[in-house]
């Protein structure tokens, strides 16, 4: 479904994208809602955490758009690939000081 959220994110999730055999891609339409948000922070609000290379690759799939500016103008709408979801289980290096 698509609307504005309390942050002022409008998006929308279209089908899954048949990227070749064995790969799907879902890609998010996003747009954005005012010109006060930059492309992290619009990022952030949409998927609710910080997804490292996001906004390169958003960037990178979206010509034009850096051209911008820090804040696209309100109605910019943009094409994100959709980041795959958090594990739920993280696993952490241990780093021992003392043997």
């Amino acid at each position: 479904g698509e609307g504005i959220d309390a942050h002022g994110v409008a998006g929308a999730r279209p089908p899954v994208v048949d990227a070749g055999p064995g790969h799907a891609v879902s890609v998010d339409t996003l747009t954005f809602a005012n010109e006060l948000t930059p492309l992290d922070l619009l990022l952030f609000r949409f998927y609710g955490r910080e997804v490292p290379g996001l906004v390169e690759a958003t960037l990178r799939q979206n010509p034009g758009l850096a051209a911008l500016g820090p804040y696209p103008p309100r109605g910019t709408v943009i094409a994100v690939t959709t980041p795959a979801p958090v594990s739920a289980t993280v696993l952490r290096k241990v780093i021992q000081l003392y043997d």
